[in-house]
């Protein structure tokens, strides 16, 4: 997995980064950006109404409260406020949370099937795909009633398509590389 620093919001996600791994504290604050973003994505009618930075600020920093987040995350909200750089905040959460699994040696894959799992078929699945990745795989399960048979898996911008219609697709594409079609 590739983390890359360069954009602006990368290099907000990668200063908070170095700060969060510094006080070991990047769980805490990965945890952080995901109450405040999902608090802020539930309630934009309240955040709406707040034009000037200093309003904003305050309501961010009662949302810190009621959140309990960190106060190092509620002073990298301000700043991300008195540089008008708020609206980057999803963006710079998603950098920092790669950041935080390429620290942890880790990956999010997320399965789509037409059913759901038992624990035997999540446990075996686990152990196919594992061979896929050298890190270590954080599993999230999703039935998708589109997929009438077989799955997909999803993570970092790869998709192993065996959903019957995939496998269709595939073989179309190959028989008409080949001319048989």
């Amino acid at each position: 997995m590739i983390v890359s620093f360069v954009s602006l919001p990368g290099r907000y996600a990668k200063a908070l980064f170095e700060i969060g791994k510094e006080r070991n504290i990047l769980n805490e604050l990965s945890d952080n950006f995901k109450k405040f973003v999902d608090f802020v994505s539930q309630n934009k009618n309240v955040f709406a109404q707040y034009t000037k930075r200093n309003d904003f600020k305050d309501i961010c920093r009662v949302v810190g409260n009621i959140l309990s987040l960190n106060n190092i995350f509620v002073s990298f909200v301000n700043v991300l406020i008195e540089n008008g750089r708020i609206s980057l905040i999803k963006n710079i959460s998603s950098i920092f949370n790669k950041a935080v699994l390429k620290e942890r040696n880790e990956r999010n894959i997320t399965v789509y099937s037409s059913f759901e799992f038992d624990n035997e078929q999540k446990h075996e699945l686990g152990k196919n795909v594992q061979r896929l990745f050298s890190e270590k795989i954080i599993t999230k399960y999703n039935t998708d009633p589109n997929i009438l048979t077989g799955l997909v898996i999803k993570t970092n911008g790869i998709m192993i398509d065996a959903s019957g219609k995939g496998i269709i697709q595939q073989l179309d594409k190959y028989l008409k590389a080949t001319e048989i079609l």
